[in-house]
């Protein structure tokens, strides 16, 4: 039995007791809670919800929903560091929000697909999104709507149900002000909120619409290993679809120890890096172990986790609609980029379907230039910091004159707090609106006074 595993067993007769009383009564367990809180969380919020426990425990025990609907009650309570999926939160606004949400031919129309690549595929790289929505078009002319926006699991595994009651909210809307389409979803994530909370939706794979449609090459090109993502494993005619796919593009197939209903996680589900970033690290060295041969999989968080472990890794787009193997060890784009993607994706988008590009909206802090070295990007990454968080720390230190000064090294130490996070940056004004950038870290907390 795993360790976190055992841990969370320790506590599952309390659990169980929890999950009754809360029918019932829930004030009387409060105080229970409070004793979870005080014995320590990581076991809870180290489940990535990945759903292999469930099929592997020889009593059946469902942890992924016994952490879940925990994190669920400790939301309601106040009693969950919240801290902990401040960024995850605020990335998922920033899908959703109005540098990266986009709806097109037109809001209103009919149409008989919308296509819901997901909010990390742009993210990840804009040419997906891009390559795959003109295939679609291609092969469905007039037919399908392309809608830019997430699907709300990371509000859903944060507990956070007011946030994923809102964003359900709006995909409904989008489906019966379109004429109650059909959405296809590239994203195995998506396909599992999808099919778990919209079920009167629906649901085409972007895979099987592919593999009926996409020529085969009469090529031999090697042979790789398929990735399953662990959402796929809800939906198993993808897994199937994506080895049409391989197989009809040229190459064959070793199959690793993990896939079908066993397939796991690449460390990002569950938002288990804020909380507990050693068993991300740990489950990322243990996927890259599974096999000797190049990885392809379907999720492009699974692709830029092997990318991040300097496991050769591709994802099923980069071989349909990219030449060569020079992309399977594409540098993953870092925090910032990622955000820096999406709005380049829309603003791309806009240019080529309307003919013209939305203005960057001004902040305070647009003007600040950031010299960051590679070391310091980096610690950025590891500590969830984006650029952005940065900029507004300087910029509010400059403005305000309240900073810390050492004459010795010539640097400025400031914080800032946002939402539940207190940033710090350590600067050097290089003129010209420049600040290299020597160091950043976050403290979860507040400070008063």
């Amino acid at each position: 039995m795993c360790e976190n595993c055992k841990n969370l067993c320790e506590m599952l007769t309390w659990y169980h007791w929890t999950a009754k009383q809360l029918m019932v009564n829930v004030s009387d367990t409060i105080n229970k809670i409070r004793y979870t809180t005080r014995t320590g969380l990581r076991p809870v919020m180290s489940c990535t919800q990945c759903g292999v426990c469930e099929r592997t425990c020889p009593v059946g025990i469902d942890l992924k929903r016994l952490c879940l609907e925990t994190r669920r009650v400790l939301q309601k309570t106040g009693e969950l560091p919240s801290g902990y999926y401040e960024y995850w939160l605020n990335d998922m606004r920033h899908g959703n929000g109005e540098e990266s949400a986009l709806f097109i031919p037109n809001f209103g129309y009919k149409y008989k697909y919308i296509y819901f690549p997901g909010c990390q595929m742009g993210a990840s790289d804009p040419d997906y999104v891009v390559k795959s929505y003109e295939w679609l078009c291609l092969n469905f002319p007039g037919d399908t709507a392309l809608m830019l926006y997430c699907c709300g699991a990371p509000a859903h595994w944060a507990g956070d149900e007011p946030l994923h009651s809102e964003t359900m909210v709006k995909i409904r809307t989008v489906w019966r002000e379109s004429g109650k389409p059909s959405f296809i979803v590239a994203c195995p994530t998506c396909a599992e909120m999808f099919i778990n909370h919209f079920p009167e939706i629906n649901i085409v794979s972007l895979w099987g619409l592919m593999a009926e449609r996409v020529p085969e090459r009469n090529v031999k090109l090697g042979t790789v290993s398929v990735f399953d993502p662990c959402s796929s494993k809800y939906v198993s005619h993808m897994q199937r679809d994506i080895r049409m796919l391989i197989k009809k593009t040229g190459y064959d197939i070793e199959e690793l120890k993990c896939g079908g209903e066993l397939a796991r996680c690449c460390g990002y589900g569950g938002l288990v890096y804020s909380s507990n970033p050693g068993l991300v690290e740990l489950i990322g060295e243990h996927n890259r172990a599974l096999g000797d041969l190049e990885f392809v999989t379907y999720c492009t968080n699974c692709r830029d986790s092997f990318a991040t472990h300097k496991k050769p890794s591709r994802h099923i787009l980069d071989i349909l609609f990219f030449d060569g193997e020079s992309r399977n060890l594409r540098c993953p784009a870092d925090l910032s980029g990622r955000r820096k993607n999406r709005v380049a994706l829309k603003r791309a988008l806009l240019n080529e379907t309307q003919g013209s590009e939305r203005l960057e909206e001004m902040t305070p802090y647009n003007d600040i230039t950031l010299i960051i070295s590679d070391e310091t990007r980096e610690k950025l990454d590891k500590r969830l910091i984006l650029e952005e968080n940065v900029k507004m720390v300087i910029h509010c230190a400059e403005t305000s004159k309240k900073r810390l000064y050492c004459y010795e090294d010539d640097i400025y130490t400031a914080h800032q707090e946002q939402g539940k996070v207190t940033f710090w940056a350590q600067y050097r004004p290089v003129g010209n609106g420049a600040y290299l950038l020597l160091n950043a870290y976050l403290h979860r907390l507040r400070i008063e006074g």
